[in-house]
């Protein structure tokens, strides 16, 4: 009686363990494109970079502003020591309108509006790399819920199975047929695999949360299954490589780098030259509004500049601008090399994942051959209903190895597309 008590009460926990598995009628699903769009969509990184986008944007537009000339007024108030007794403020107080005009500085105005497109440019490249790394990282997450729950659902049936075998024990017992130390063996059987149920299900539950906070679905209760056909005809390494080092946002930033260092080291080899300000304005005190005459002409000049000696300076700015454009270039060179053995790797973890995959599905047409031969045998009553349903599970349990191959597959393809940096998803 005691042992009746003990299985009744975990049968009804088991129910009700399944039954918190049971989605609604009403329960929302939704597909591997549609929750990387969203996580993207509600990204507070991705919002973050697109003001620093805009704010490299108004950063251009001032930096063009360096070509037009500047105006101002300036005031200004002077007392001549030598008179401070007949001091008069109208004749003392006066006003300068200059107009201010650096028409040739040596290309450093080009220099600066160049480096102002080149951050916005960058902006725009960190924006890219992060959406590409926010879709893979939800493909992979995507991937292992998938995974763990397809694992949750066989461990679910095995559970059933070995809740039969627990039950045939329970009827040897009371008929004596079954010794009471073998039946605490399924009685532990039974409650380690009831343990093993709920670990399951609370890793899942907290891959499924991830995904609600990512993609902001708070409503979602599952995920429709996202796996197609591999395409018949992919492309060959060495062209995924080559479309890698046109696209990569590590390569693509590194040549903008190293362009700005060769126009760095032009703008530091024109400081040798002259520069030219075009400077005019009108000075006047404020009795002149009451006289006539001249008062407001403008009187203009040019400014040149010419550096006659400067003490080694800017042959020190030419050798650091040939430093940097050096260390550029080495790291375009770097970037490039990395990308190539990143993609490479890539590429090969995918392959090795199809050939795993293929070798999968040739166990699992084995194994249903044999799950075939086992049914004619059950329905000749040659086989146990219990050897009948371990057979069925052995076909199940080779269906989760195969589905966890297309998975590996699907993730080491995520891994490939983002390696190529081209498309977020």
């Amino acid at each position: 009686m005691k042992f009746s008590k003990v299985f009744l009460s975990s049968s009804f926990a088991v129910l009700a363990f399944l039954s918190v598995l049971t989605y609604s009628a009403h329960a929302k699903f939704y597909g591997m494109d549609e929750l990387v769009d969203r996580s993207i969509k509600v990204s507070q990184d991705l919002k973050l970079m697109d003001e620093d986008i805009e704010r490299a944007q108004e950063e251009l537009k001032v930096a063009k502003t360096a070509y037009w000339p500047k105006l101002s007024l300036q005031g200004n108030l002077g007392v001549d020591l030598f008179s401070l007794g007949s001091f008069e403020l109208d004749r003392n107080a006066g006003s300068n309108l200059i107009l201010d005009w650096n028409f040739f500085q040596n290309g450093w105005v080009t220099y600066r509006i160049e480096q102002a497109k080149a951050q916005v440019e960058i902006s725009r490249l960190h924006r890219q790399s992060r959406e590409l790394e926010l879709a893979y990282q939800m493909k992979v997450l995507i991937c292992e819920a998938l995974q763990k729950e397809a694992e949750l659902n066989l461990q679910l049936e095995e559970f059933q199975l070995i809740e039969k075998t627990r039950e045939k024990a329970q009827v040897e017992l009371r008929q004596e047929r079954l010794r009471r130390a073998d039946f605490l063996k399924t009685q532990v059987q039974f409650f380690d695999h009831k343990n093993l149920l709920e670990k399951l299900k609370r890793e899942y539950q907290k891959l499924l949360q991830k995904l609600k906070e990512r993609s902001d679905l708070s409503d979602m209760e599952g995920i429709d299954n996202p796996l197609g056909e591999e395409e018949q005809n992919p492309l060959s390494k060495e062209v995924l490589i080559d479309k890698a080092l046109l696209h990569r946002v590590e390569i693509r930033e590194a040549e903008i780098q190293w362009d700005l260092s060769r126009k760095a080291v032009k703008v530091a080899k024109l400081g040798r030259w002259p520069r030219l300000d075009l400077f005019a304005g009108n000075a006047f005190a404020l009795d002149d509004l009451e006289r006539e005459g001249d008062s407001f002409q403008f009187r203009t000049g040019v400014i040149a500049r010419y550096p006659l000696y400067d003490g080694g300076e800017i042959k020190l700015q030419i050798s650091l601008a040939e430093m940097a454009e050096r260390k550029a270039q080495f790291q375009w060179k770097e970037a490039k090399r990395r990308v190539s053995e990143e993609v490479e790797e890539a590429y090969d973890e995918w392959m090795n994942a199809k050939v795993n995959l293929e070798s999968g599905m040739q166990e699992k047409n084995f194994i249903q051959e044999e799950v075939g031969k086992a049914e004619a045998e059950f329905k000749k009553d040659r086989l146990s209903p219990y050897e009948w349903e371990e057979a069925q599970l052995n076909l199940k349990r080779s269906e989760l190895r195969l589905l966890a191959l297309r998975l590996e597959v699907w993730k080491a393809k995520a891994r490939l597309a983002k390696g190529v940096g081209v498309g977020s998803h």
